[in-house]
């Protein structure tokens, strides 16, 4: 056997056995994959964390891709030192118990629960994973079995270093209330920081940024931080948090325990992000713009990413700050219209797109990718113990899921809020111009745009009286 076909052969039996974790026992890697399409709903494919007994060791011999600063055995108990904010006390058998008894239930109430980890995936289907695609149809005509093993490997390894947030239990209580934990209600929420925690991912890290790879120290430390921001407490270290969403949210009339909607999700993200600069100045480099009216008004976003500066003739300077874009749309009444599902896989080939903030009806998603008529998400309905991250070897387990889950297009809800990131000048007029063919629905003769994309600024169209008009 020749050195790169022995090498995908270790890499797949390590990989298989590894990421089917001590939930489900050892299988093997093509259990996930099959020859014949699925048609039953796929949704009892719930998402799970990495398991504790996720095997990181056995990487380091095969391709020498283990994720820094995880391989300690202590780290995997270490989420369970927290007790009511006060990190430095273990939390009593007791309150451990009971958190796991309250856990597990608010898992059956709240989640996707089955006992069913693992959705199916079709292998002469490509899949697409934020721009990422994975085809094997050309090596399985060929016969070259260790590229097919390879490429669905790195499938794997791709969806798992995703940032993967979830319900927490046993946090601070946020501000002014009682509520230590967002079970039931702060899913959403949950949707709209994997959006954006991918963004930051993208622009520190790379979209080629891989967890199981050979990271440098700089880049394990990126890793962590970017959690942190996202960490569930009410500090200024944490600009993105559970608790600082909420406090914003009272902008948006909305409050702790109540849902909140994508649009909602969208404009607490804005407004974070205008503040979070101050805080941490690594997140100046970045700004988030929500289009209003389904519509993206180009003045508005040029005065956001110059910080109310002019642009350079050549169209770049210094000032510039990467842009994520965020708009909230609607594409359809009561449930999706079909007629969107091409303009929504077309969307998830494009290197700008960050996936979608949705769901099922009452149940919120984070779509990252699709495989032929099904959406593949990151769940956020799986409650988990909160994680002292001020720890520097704080565990990563539970931020990054092991099992994809899929869903079919048409169970998705028509409200739902589209994301994209552009680092430069040149990304975003690429983006203005790659878009366009996906906005519009394919051979109908009614024209109603996903969203349309225009010309000076949205108090100017207020003042005119004009609409916006997608730009030819």
């Amino acid at each position: 056997m020749s050195l790169p076909a022995l090498y995908v052969s270790a890499l797949a039996a390590k990989t298989a056995q590894s990421v089917s974790g001590a939930a489900s026992g050892p299988e093997s890697f093509d259990s996930v994959f099959t020859d014949d399409e699925l048609d039953e709903y796929d949704e009892g494919g719930s998402n799970r964390p990495i398991s504790e007994e996720f095997d990181y060791e056995s990487f380091t011999v095969v391709d020498q891709c283990t994720p820094p600063l995880l391989n300690s055995p202590t780290d995997v108990d270490a989420r369970h030192h927290l007790r009511r904010g006060r990190p430095d006390k273990p939390a009593k058998t007791t309150d451990k118990m009971r958190n796991r008894i309250v856990g597990f239930w608010h898992n059956v109430k709240y989640g996707s629960w089955s006992v069913k980890l693992k959705s199916n995936f079709h292998k002469k289907k490509a899949i697409f994973l934020l721009s990422q695609c994975y085809d094997i149809r050309e090596a399985l005509e060929e016969g070259e079995e260790d590229k097919v093993q390879f490429t669905l490997i790195k499938f794997k390894q791709d969806f798992t270093s995703r940032i993967w947030l979830t319900y927490r239990q046993g946090f601070p209580c946020i501000a002014d209330t009682q509520l230590s934990s967002d079970t039931g209600w702060g899913c959403m929420i949950r949707s709209g920081q994997m959006m954006l925690a991918q963004a930051l991912v993208v622009h520190f890290l790379g979209r080629e940024w891989n967890m199981f790879d050979d990271e440098s120290n700089s880049t394990a430390l990126m890793h962590r931080e970017i959690i942190r921001w996202f960490a569930d407490k009410p500090f200024t270290n944490s600009p993105f948090s559970l608790h600082r969403l909420v406090a914003i949210g009272k902008s948006v009339d909305r409050k702790a325990g109540q849902w909140f909607g994508p649009a909602h999700v969208a404009t607490l993200l804005e407004k974070a992000s205008q503040i979070a600069g101050e805080f941490v100045p690594l997140l100046s480099q970045t700004c988030v713009y929500v289009a209003p009216d389904c519509c993206i008004y180009k003045k508005d976003v040029t005065d956001l990413v110059y910080g109310g500066s002019s642009s350079t003739d050549s169209g770049f300077s210094e000032s510039w700050r990467s842009l994520i874009i965020i708009v909230p749309v609607r594409l359809g009444a009561d449930s999706l219209n079909p007629i969107y599902i091409p303009c929504l896989k077309g969307l998830f080939t494009q290197k700008s797109f960050l996936g979608v903030i949705g769901g099922t009806p009452g149940h919120s998603l984070y779509f990252v990718g699709f495989q032929h008529e099904k959406l593949i998400v990151l769940d956020p309905h799986f409650v988990q113990d909160a994680v002292d991250t001020s720890q520097r070897d704080f565990p990563l387990q539970s931020y990054h899921c092991v099992y994809p889950k899929k869903i079919p297009f048409t169970s998705m809800d028509p409200s739902c809020a589209l994301g994209f990131y552009c680092r430069t000048k040149e990304d975003y007029d690429t983006f203005l111009d790659s878009v366009q063919p996906f906005l519009l629905p394919p051979s109908e003769e009614i024209v109603y745009p996903m969203f349309a994309v225009t010309d000076g600024s949205r108090d100017d169209a207020f003042k005119l009286g004009t609409q916006c008009m997608l730009t030819k």
